[in-house]
């Protein structure tokens, strides 16, 4: 089973470059590419299209869709990602196991290799300050991702996943990784790299987005799964309608989530903030790959080779119904103003003005380590039954609060990290005529 997947999935990886040349004796027709459309990015003024099978590089005009460039050489070899991070393009080699940041001509400035720890690099996400490779690897061993600072090119580290990942993305300050043969997806700091948390999906996840509320996964048996980014549960709330067709690539982008279907070689449309079906529309012979504009969606098809453009009326988009749904998400284009780094942080609730809130949701926590080292109890519910009691600096990420009960204190509902348990801490209790905090950030300043 998991050779015929690995074949599957085969037929949708990879790209190289390093010494580019350029031929436009034959110049294609505007919107066409190269042999097999891998993967596309959008440079603010152009877009990037690495073609799989005939090892190049298409470069168009992202108004008209005219041919400007091919980018090719010895190197280029099955390209399979790329990501744009505002001054550079990144470019992922499959085969050769080698990512390069090219210049904006596609020159190659900088080479990441095995060396560096690049083993069959599938997918490449840019934060806003980070890029990350997602290393598929041997597929026996887990694979990895690798954290680079962009504009200096250095490597930060590289941690390990689940077996054959396949695509990435940024919640919040988390990455989540879709894991093909483990059937889930590994939750990591991006900061730290710290892995803190899994979500069991179904068959073989093969692409992952996320709208601000939701994280969407699109899997090879077919199914779509709206993942809670707070609860990491599925969410029981919204029903999706059925779409016709195997969905591939998920994208969110104007404040909609584009789903390519390739059995049914069409384009489904989804509200981000209710999960409604907006509509579907054929898309080419198999359509796979997707990429936005200012006020476009790209559809990269895989066997003709083409390129369909949809248009986006900014000015018949509907605002959104829920603020938290527009995303921090530096990968997508939104109509709305939105911060492009963390969300906009609404004012906590505070339950005691003497003992202030100091954690939100997604937020990394611990058991105080100031005054009592008496355990803390964490219980089922808001001043519900006891589950167990935890030691000084025992690490939990915030998954809701806080709430306030009946005597001003302040819950939180949290996961803790070793163990996954969930449940309920209070926040603080008034101790010999003082309230005393009982859980605190992991990183308060002045930590070692």
């Amino acid at each position: 089973m998991k050779r015929i997947l690995l074949l599957a999935l085969m037929l949708s990886l990879i790209i190289i470059p390093s010494a580019l040349a350029q031929e436009d004796d034959d110049e294609p027709e505007p919107y066409t590419t190269g042999v097999f459309p891998r993967a596309m990015a959008f440079d603010g003024e152009r877009v990037w299209v690495a073609n799989w099978v005939d090892n190049t590089i298409t470069i168009l005009d992202a108004e008209t869709g005219e041919y400007l460039n091919t980018l090719e050489g010895n190197e280029i070899i099955q390209p399979v990602a790329l990501a744009w991070d505002g001054t550079h393009m990144w470019l992922a080699s499959y085969q050769n196991n080698r990512v390069y940041r090219l210049d904006a001509d596609g020159n190659v400035e900088t080479t990441f290799d095995a060396n560096d720890d690049v083993q069959g690099p599938i997918d490449l996400f840019f934060d806003g300050a980070h890029v990350w490779i997602v290393n598929q690897g041997s597929g026996a061993r887990p694979g990895t991702i690798i954290k680079i600072v962009a504009a200096t090119v250095t490597k930060l580290g590289t941690y390990d996943v689940g077996h054959f990942p396949t695509s990435i993305t940024l919640v919040n300050d988390e990455m989540w990784v879709a894991n093909g043969f483990d059937n889930n997806i590994t939750i990591i700091r991006a900061d730290t790299g710290d892995r803190v948390g899994r979500v069991d999906v179904a068959s073989f996840p093969f692409s992952v987005t996320f709208d601000g509320r939701h994280v969407w996964v699109s899997h090879y048996d077919g199914t779509l799964m709206l993942i809670n980014n707070l609860s990491r549960e599925v969410d029981e709330n919204i029903v999706l309608e059925e779409i016709p067709g195997r969905p591939i690539e998920l994208l969110y982008a104007f404040e909609r989530v584009w789903i390519t279907n390739v059995d049914d070689a069409s384009i489904a449309r989804f509200k981000a903030d209710n999960g409604v079906l907006l509509d579907t529309e054929s898309a080419g012979q198999f359509p796979a790959s997707l990429v936005a504009t200012q006020d476009e969606v790209w559809i990269a098809n895989w066997l003709d080779y083409k390129i369909i453009p949809v248009s986006v009326d900014l000015a018949d988009l509907e605002p959104l119904n829920e603020p938290e749904a527009v995303a921090a998400n530096v990968s997508v284009l939104l109509p709305s103003p939105v911060p492009t780094g963390t969300p906009t942080l609404v004012p906590l609730t505070n339950c005691n003005p003497e003992a202030p809130s100091r954690l939100r949701p997604g937020d990394r926590g611990r058991v105080d380590s100031e005054g009592d080292q008496t355990p803390l109890t964490l219980r089922d519910a808001i001043e519900g039954n006891r589950i167990d009691t935890f030691p000084i600096l025992t690490e939990f990420i915030v998954l809701d609060g806080p709430f306030c009960d009946s005597q001003n204190r302040a819950w939180y509902s949290v996961r803790l990290v070793e163990s996954e348990l969930e449940g309920w801490f209070v926040e603080s209790l008034f101790n010999n005529g003082a309230w005393d905090y009982t859980i605190e950030p992991d990183t308060l300043e002045g930590d070692e």
